[in-house]
Parts: C-alpha cells; sequence; structure tokens
C-alpha cells in the first residue's frame, strides 16, 4: 500500500484520537490554508470553535471530502507538531495488530471459534441452554419448582381447614 493511503487510512482510523488528544489545532489549519487545501470558510468555522476540542474536531471534519492527498499532508503536519502523539498511536495499533494475531492458529482459525465448537462436540451446554436454566431459579438460588410445590403444600392445607370449618358451619346451619 502506498504511504498516501496508508496516511489517510490513519488519520481516519484515529479520528477520536486526534480530537481528544492534538493539543493545538489551529497552528495545523493555518499550514492547510497557506498550502490551499483548507478554505477560508472552513478555517474562520474551525478558529470559531469553543474548546480545542471542537476546533479539532471541525478540522478533522473540513479534511474529510477533500480526500486521501490533504489527509496525507495531516499526517505529515501531525509528525512535525505532535510527534509523540503519532509514535504513541502507531504503537498501539501494532500492539493490537499483534493480539489479532496471537488469536489465531497455524490454520488461521478463531482460537475462540475452536473453542466452542469443541464445546459443542463433547456436549457442553452452549448459552442458550445454561440461560435456561438459570431461568428455573429464583434470586435465592431456589428452583422454582420446588418454591411452588412448597407453596401449595402451605396454601393447600389452609385451605382444606377451611373447608372442613365450612363444612362444620354447614351442619350447625341445617
Amino acid at each position: 500500500m502506498d504511504s498516501v493511503k496508508h496516511n489517510a487510512q490513519f488519520v481516519d482510523a484515529h479520528r477520536a484520537d486526534f480530537i481528544q488528544r492534538v493539543t493545538v489545532a489551529m497552528p495545523l489549519a493555518d499550514r492547510l490554508l497557506c498550502e490551499g487545501m483548507l478554505h477560508k470558510e472552513d478555517y474562520a468555522y474551525i478558529s470559531a470553535g469553543q474548546t480545542r476540542q471542537e476546533r479539532m474536531r471541525r478540522l478533522v471534519d473540513a479534511l474529510d471530502p477533500k480526500g486521501d492527498r490533504v489527509k496525507c499532508f495531516f499526517y505529515t503536519l501531525l509528525q512535525e507538531n505532535e510527534p509523540e502523539l503519532l509514535k504513541d498511536l502507531e504503537e498501539e495499533k501494532e500492539e493490537e495488530e499483534e493480539e489479532e494475531e496471537d488469536n489465531y492458529d497455524d490454520d488461521g482459525d478463531d482460537y475462540q471459534d475452536n473453542a466452542e465448537e469443541e464445546n459443542d462436540e463433547y456436549g457442553e451446554e452452549d448459552e442458550e441452554e445454561e440461560e435456561e436454566e438459570e431461568d428455573d431459579y429464583d434470586d435465592d438460588g431456589d428452583d422454582y419448582q420446588d418454591n411452588a410445590e412448597e407453596e401449595n403444600d402451605e396454601y393447600g392445607e389452609e385451605d382444606e381447614e377451611d373447608e372442613e370449618e365450612d363444612e362444620e358451619e354447614d351442619d350447625y346451619s341445617e
């Protein structure tokens, strides 16, 4: 991949990082304006931002329609003005790529996918079955079925006693 495309993609990928972490937007906007890569109206809009994050957001937004060449130049400006930030972002990107590579076996299969397939092969329950089992229990960990039987016994006995009392009352009233 050529450097223009790579740098433009880097700018696109780290938009939020630039908004939060670039310390000053106006020197970048000044250079873009001087190079004819930013219109005066865009520059005025950027400079009207109330906070550095707002100015940076407006600057990055202004780059989107300008294309890869302007984004590549913006990357070059960042190298000059924010070298530590770019270094940190490049290192973070490399670490993420290494982590992604570590998640795959020699065949290029994702370890997580393989683990799930092995669990299914060996009869281990999947998440749906586990959720169904969890639904069988109340917040105290008691089985709903057991609770229902206890409640029936508890209330059922009272109902039988009430019925016997009702029958006795009927016998007296006759």
